[in-house]
């Protein structure tokens, strides 16, 4: 589980992620992973790093806590946002569709508001990553699961006895066979190389003469010839759909 934290209240921020950790060891066996900053800067870099994200909480009463938020959605579309905010920006301004967040701390606030509204995010933080579990695929690592939607996820290939899950700009990893991880995947996941599965609602077109497959974003995927006729007979059906 990893977490994004923008709070310049270094006290109150502390005291968050203290009740963050708490409640997902309460609910999970997950580690928690916070990256925590107090500069809108520092935030600013990181979204440009990091390709996932399950929750942020994000401070929004300052001047660039509302971009910021904004930002955040466009980047980590199905992370989860608890907004911490005060009287000073209206409500019309982040209760919007666009930033969907599932919860809101409003300033000021005591301690034990602060522990409830956090443990309510979490407890449906994962309930709806339960409903979802068919909409996305779940990876462990060292810091605990990470769960990547399907829509975001390009092609999958095998090497270094790993399978990698490629995604428009990083890939993550696992180990295991990529015959294992296919059952995991949904039907537009197809088959087209011993080492490549490919997510076909990115691709742009296949090259049967050049055995190539060219994905959205000029992503370019091989394709053998064992799997010519199966993925040619899955592009017709689509066509004829």
């Amino acid at each position: 589980m990893e977490m994004l934290v923008y709070d310049r209240k270094e006290k109150e921020g502390l005291e968050l992620v203290r009740l963050s950790r708490n409640s997902v060891a309460y609910l999970s066996d997950d580690r928690l992973q916070v990256y925590a900053f107090k500069a809108a800067a520092e935030v600013e870099r990181f979204l440009g790093e990091k390709g996932l994200m399950d929750a942020a909480l994000m401070e929004i009463a300052d001047g660039k806590g509302l971009e910021l938020v904004r930002r955040t959605r466009e980047s980590h579309e199905s992370a989860q946002l608890l907004l911490l905010a005060d009287r000073s920006v209206s409500p019309m301004e982040y209760l919007t569709p666009q930033i969907r967040a599932m919860s809101l701390l409003l300033r000021p606030f005591s301690a034990a508001e602060a522990k409830r509204v956090v443990e309510e995010f979490f407890h449906t933080l994962y309930r709806s990553r339960e409903e979802k579990d068919d909409r996305a695929l779940t990876l462990e690592n060292r810091d605990g699961k990470i769960r990547i939607p399907f829509s975001r996820i390009y092609y999958l290939e095998v090497r270094e006895k790993k399978v990698f899950v490629r995604l428009k700009d990083r890939e993550y990893s696992r180990y295991g066979t990529l015959d294992h991880m296919i059952r995991e995947l949904p039907e537009h996941f197809i088959r087209c190389h011993r080492s490549f599965v490919v997510n076909s609602q990115y691709i742009n077109r296949v090259k049967l003469s050049e055995n190539s497959i060219y994905l959205t974003d000029d992503i370019l995927v091989p394709l053998s010839r064992s799997y010519k006729g199966a993925v040619k007979e899955y592009m017709d059906g689509l066509r004829r759909i």
